[in-house]
């Protein structure tokens, strides 16, 4: 540093500053700034903290989930990789023609060649189940993914397992292909799909557009994958999402899980901050209820119906089989909620009380305008501003419709949620 001409004469400047300080002010102007000084400095440590404290549970779970992404792309790597392989080595055996001089019995029967295809089918189908899970919970489809998770995927590989041993392969197959071992791969891969599915259960408690169905079967799929989670718990943890997620969108964030899912704008922002206010309360209201028609009794029916595949007897059986410790947990699970729903609406009343304080009509008045002001030296004029609420008008509208559903008005479930 003696060395570097910018430090040598930073360090120049400062001590003539300094020195000039003494020279030119009296003892208690410099005890003023001392003081001054003193007093920035503590401000400027004070907002680092906070900023660094409001956003330290965001950085924590975006590095987990960047953790788990990344664990989830190696492993859709190698399935497909082996996918690949798999099929390559399938067209490579069956462009391959037999030795013309091959005597009769040495040739494949017809019966043989259907068995090694339809193994090689099934085999392809259970590596299909990863990336169907995850297309079922892209799509909120927390139920079905659970089932593919726990029955379907255990079903296909006991069929693809009684394939292997009922219908050996020819000696030069089953040397160019190693079914068997593909199949334990495969199988390896599946026992992260619960933990998957749990954790995106949770992740959709902060989506704006969230409806009831997918509500209620994400709160029953945790419960399911997750026992030592109690229903009170996972009230609570639902409402500080929707929190931070309304906190987010009225606090500006436009990235993570509080930036509206089609965009961003002041008028978007505005209906995303309408739709996840209502969203929160109405959907929270119907969690606490699980007997009759309610989407927390039918996301537990869901669970019990009968798997797909009735096409293949066999794999139904096998499902059935699966569907039937199933529908044990589903039970208990259901026996749980309606001997916990006082304690789930008494987690409501005391959290959605807090949250209620918070988010007064005048304070909301006040965060919105921050939310949604047009960017600094710039005016909005009245067509604009027409243009933003019949648009911000149409979305909260839609969205009110699918939280009353079909069957029931928008006020009529409002009030029924309060």
């Amino acid at each position: 540093l003696k060395d570097c001409p910018h430090c040598t004469g930073l360090s120049m400047a400062m001590t003539a500053s300094i020195d000039d300080v003494f020279r030119q002010k009296s003892l208690s102007e410099i005890h003023g700034i001392l003081k001054q000084t003193r007093n920035d400095v503590e401000t400027k440590k004070k907002d680092l903290r906070e900023l660094v404290g409001n956003h330290y549970r965001s950085v924590l779970e975006s590095s987990d989930h960047i953790r788990e992404m990344s664990t989830c792309a190696a492993k859709v790597s190698a399935g497909a990789n082996r996918v690949e392989e798999l099929i390559g080595r399938m067209r490579t055996l069956a462009a391959t023609p037999l030795a013309g001089g091959a005597a009769p019995e040495k040739q494949a029967r017809p019966a043989d060649e259907d068995h090694e295809y339809l193994v090689g089918l099934r085999i392809i189908a259970l590596f299909e189940v990863p990336e169907t899970v995850r297309a079922h919970l892209g799509a909120n489809e927390f139920v079905r993914a659970a089932r593919g998770a726990l029955v379907e995927a255990a079903a296909l590989q006991s069929e693809v397992d009684d394939l292997l041993k009922a219908g050996p392969l020819s000696g030069a197959r089953k040397s160019a292909l190693n079914f068997s071992a593909l199949v334990q791969q495969q199988v390896v891969s599946f026992r992260g799909l619960p933990r998957q599915i749990s954790a995106s259960c949770v992740d959709a408690f902060s989506a704006v557009s969230l409806d009831p169905r997918g509500a209620a079967e994400s709160f029953v799929v945790r419960l399911l994958l997750d026992p030592n989670t109690q229903p009170a718990a996972l009230m609570r943890l639902f409402l500080e999402r929707r929190s931070d997620l309304l906190n987010g969108l009225l606090d500006g964030n436009t990235s993570g899980p509080a930036a509206p899912e089609d965009g961003s704008g002041p008028g978007l922002r505005l209906a995303a901050v309408a739709m996840a206010l209502e969203g929160t309360v109405v959907l929270a209201s119907s969690l606490c209820r699980t007997s009759g028609e309610v989407p927390v009794a039918r996301a537990l029916d869901a669970l019990l119906e009968d798997a797909s595949g009735t096409e293949r007897p066999d794999s139904e059986a096998r499902a059935r089989e699966g569907s039937l410790a199933l529908s044990r947990r589903v039970e208990a699970l259901r026996s749980l909620l309606r001997s916990t729903e006082g304690a789930v609406a008494a987690a409501l009343t005391e959290l959605g009380g807090r949250l209620a304080a918070d988010w007064t009509p005048s304070a909301l008045a006040r965060r919105l305008r921050r939310a949604t002001a047009a960017p600094k030296g710039s005016t909005q004029t009245c067509a604009a501003l027409s243009e933003l609420l019949v648009h911000c008008t149409d979305k909260v509208q839609r969205h009110r419709g699918l939280l009353a559903g079909a069957d029931q008005e928008w006020q009529g479930g409002w009030s029924a949620a309060w």
